[in-house]
């Protein structure tokens, strides 16, 4: 099946290119690594008929990670998001963030 479903239509597709570095800046036992995240994401909007590519947003990041365990790190960082308004113009965010990452292991059969 190649077609949407009736009441669906295909209305514009986002393009999104992210360039991140990692660094690694001290490690103080086997398991536990600071590191420093940068990144930067751009994304763009097309119109349903890929006539017109647009900005969307971009987002700048920088982190420092430290891994707790083998199957767990802490990050924290700041994201500097920029991002069209559809009203026109552009809104700008300052994010702090935390992140807690668990990496889980499948059951084995």
């Amino acid at each position: 099946m190649t077609e949407l479903q009736e009441g669906f239509h295909y209305s514009a597709a986002r393009f999104r290119y992210r360039l991140q570095a990692i660094v690694s800046l001290a490690k103080f036992a086997e398991t536990k690594i600071l590191r420093l995240k940068l990144a930067n994401e751009v994304m763009a909007m097309a119109d349903g008929r890929m006539e017109r590519i647009t900005f969307d947003q971009n987002r700048i990041s920088s982190d420092l990670s430290m891994d707790i365990s083998p199957k767990i790190s802490l990050d924290l960082g700041y994201v500097n998001w920029y991002q069209a308004k559809s009203t026109g113009g552009f809104l700008e965010q300052h994010i702090f963030r935390s992140v807690l990452k668990h990496q889980l292991t499948p059951a084995k059969r």
